[in-house]
Formats: structure tokens, sequence, C-alpha cells
């Protein structure tokens, strides 16, 4: 059996964890927190989730993050091999809860009555600028639930930044984000591909 597939899948896979880790220069590790408006009016009833948050590793409440009666909550450093397709808002019934002190992860996966889920509108930001002065990149999300449904929509900031190191989310997402991502993203990713075949060629001389 020709062993092309697996080398490929094992260099992509340790490329992509490379790529997670690269700061890029004059950058630093950003603190994004999502704050959801709304959410006050809703917490009798539910308790909410930001998930997922890490690989399952058979460690009850490692995948989610519960969100704080503030409704504020961290959302940056996550791991984005478990992130790959979405991170999401879940609101958990307490009486399906119960004393519970961690969720259980069958209910992240549609499994849970009354469970109501609803995508994070944006990308959590890993790097900003290291002339950045603000203790943390707050993205305001409105939080409604309406016919057993739950929606979350961006509020559009009031006053953009306009002194220097206070760029504002959008800007630092399009340059930083998308920009520097993709420079060593892509490299990565290249030298991966052809690290992959030259190794698959070599077995089979």
């Amino acid at each position: 059996m020709s062993r092309f597939p697996f080398v490929l899948a094992v260099i992509l896979a340790t490329a992509a964890l490379g790529r997670a880790d690269i700061l890029p220069p004059g950058s630093k590790w950003a603190n994004h927190v999502a704050k959801l408006d709304g959410i006050a009016q809703y917490q009798g009833d539910y308790v909410f989730y930001i998930y997922p948050r890490d690989l399952a590793r058979g460690r009850p409440g490692n995948t989610s993050i519960r969100v704080p009666d503030s409704g504020e909550v961290g959302v940056s450093g996550m791991n984005p091999l478990a992130t790959r397709n979405g991170i999401f808002v879940f609101a958990i019934p307490k009486k399906l809860l119960g004393d519970a002190k961690d969720p259980k992860e069958e209910w992240f996966e549609g499994k849970g009555e009354g469970v109501l889920k609803a995508e994070l509108p944006f990308r959590p930001q890993r790097t900003t600028s290291k002339a950045d002065k603000r203790e943390a990149i707050v993205t305001k999300c409105k939080l409604e639930i309406k016919e057993n449904k739950m929606t979350l929509a961006v509020v559009p900031d009031e006053k953009p930044a306009d002194k220097p190191g206070d760029v504002s989310t959008e800007v630092e997402e399009n340059y930083y984000g998308s920009r520097w991502y993709w420079i060593f993203g892509g490299g990565a990713t290249g030298l991966a591909l052809v690290s992959g075949l030259w190794l698959a060629r070599r077995k089979r001389i």
C-alpha cells in the first residue's frame, strides 16, 4: 500500500498546527472578547456556552467555555483544528443541565432536548499590532431568542478608532488577520506539500 496519502496527511496537519502558532512580525497575541448583549433576559432559563474551544480529550468541559453572567467571554486562543468548521454559542436549558457541573458533549451534537445553537458571527482575532494599547478587543453581539430559535448579530462600533494604536477591529482583521495569515500560512502549507511529495517519492525508489 502506498504511504503517500498518510505521509501527506501528517505533513499537512503539522503545517496547520505550525501556522496557528506563528506570530507575525510587529504583532502580539490578542485578547479578543465577545460581549453578548441581551443575554441577561434569558439567563433564568438557559446556561450559555461557547463551543468548541478544543478537541475532545476525554475530559468533561474541555471543549466548551461557560459564558459568565456578564455576557463577556474570551474567544481568542482556541484550537484552530477544533474551530475550523466555526465557533458557536449554545443555550443549554437549566432543566436539562440540572446539578451537573459540566455539560454533556452530546448536547453540542444536537442530542439535547431544547438546546439552542447559533454561530458566532465573527472570527476571533488571534494577533494584533504591538502598537495596539487596548487590554482587549471587544466585539459586541446582539443575542435574541424567539420561537425557540437563537440569533446573533454583530453590533457595529459607534465610534471608529481615531488615535494611533487604536486600530479598529475591522482593519486589524483585514490586515493582520488576513495578510499575514495567508503569507505565512501559504508558505507553510506549500513547504509541507513539497516535503510530502519528496518523502513519498523516496519511499517508491
